[in-house]
């Protein structure tokens, strides 16, 4: 199966989603949630998602559930 390609618009609207779904929370607090929460992952690598590279799967996992934003949503951008 072909890996899914994603375009300059795509990827920004995933960027403003997770922009907004961070809120005011530090990146630190997001990452040590998501290790709470069995996903750990280091605050750059969250900070690297909003930056404008496409970030792994995983990555995006983790800082959705580290701000307790709605996975389901994630999953269709």
């Amino acid at each position: 199966m072909a890996p899914a390609v994603i375009g300059s618009v795509e990827l920004a609207e995933l960027r403003g989603w997770l922009r907004a779904a961070k809120g005011i929370r530090t990146f630190d607090g997001i990452a040590r949630r998501a290790g709470a929460l069995g996903l750990h992952v280091c605050a750059c690598a969250l900070r690297r998602a909003l930056d404008g590279r496409l970030p792994t799967r995983r990555t995006v996992i983790a800082f959705v559930r580290g701000a307790g934003a709605d996975e389901a949503r994630a999953g269709q951008l």
